[in-house]
């Protein structure tokens, strides 16, 4: 066997053994249809982390939620909501929106955090989203950074959707970061939630292109992290 033939029998081995790695050149990824235009417009990474950041009630997150609780029920896949301070209000998105739901109640983000690598673990579920909007700064600060990296991996391996909604921007290994942009009225209640859904403003701020984060990235982001 020629050199030039050990090294194309090489590549094979290699593409065979780290598909994920070698999946190709392009910047696109494989992106999940969330049914939500505002989000879809942009592309929502398979085998990645999406931030949603609210740092206001009135910024229409819980709207955000249940046009994705209605799109799993539309389309017929699970959702699992990991409620991070017990604060989802099941009537607010419909009984037949949450027939597609997991449902994980959560009395503090510590506790959130462990629900969410054990259901991104399992990595049965195609979408799986955090909730830590509500959850006290005191508790948020106390994270460990690295749990967004570890996160990351599950989310890769699985090629599942990691959706995370926060106050703030947080999670460093995000692919998507999105900031709310709505300010909504007592009188915007008038309106229905579909047409509310409509009128979502989601600006990106954040975004990476190529391929997903390699192992050397997730562990240089984890030393950094810890240091």
């Amino acid at each position: 066997m020629t050199a030039s033939a050990k090294v194309i029998e090489l590549r094979k081995l290699l593409t065979k053994k780290f598909p994920e790695a070698h999946a190709g050149t392009s910047h696109q990824r494989p992106t999940f249809l969330t049914g939500l235009s505002c989000l879809d417009q942009v592309g929502i990474p398979k085998g990645g982390l999406t931030e949603i950041v609210s740092n206001h009630s009135s910024q229409g997150s819980g709207l955000v939620i249940n046009g994705l609780l209605n799109a799993a029920a539309q389309h017929g896949y699970h959702l699992a909501l990991i409620d991070g301070q017990d604060s989802f209000d099941p009537q607010s998105a419909g009984h037949k929106a949450c027939q597609r739901m997991l449902w994980l109640r959560c009395r503090n983000a510590n506790e959130a955090l462990k629900a969410a690598d054990l259901i991104l673990r399992d990595g049965n579920l195609p979408m799986s989203v955090l909730d830590l909007r509500l959850n006290p700064d005191h508790e948020l600060r106390k994270l460990n950074k690295q749990i967004w990296y570890r996160l990351q991996t599950l989310v890769q391996r699985s090629q599942s959707v990691g959706m995370i909604l926060t106050p703030r921007p947080m999670v460093s290994s995000a692919t998507v970061r999105f900031d709310l942009g709505n300010a909504f009225r007592l009188k915007d209640l008038e309106s229905t939630q579909q047409e509310l859904i409509k009128q979502l403003l989601v600006p990106v701020t954040r975004r990476r292109t190529g391929s997903p984060l390699s192992s050397e990235t997730i562990a240089t982001g984890i030393r950094e992290a810890a240091s």
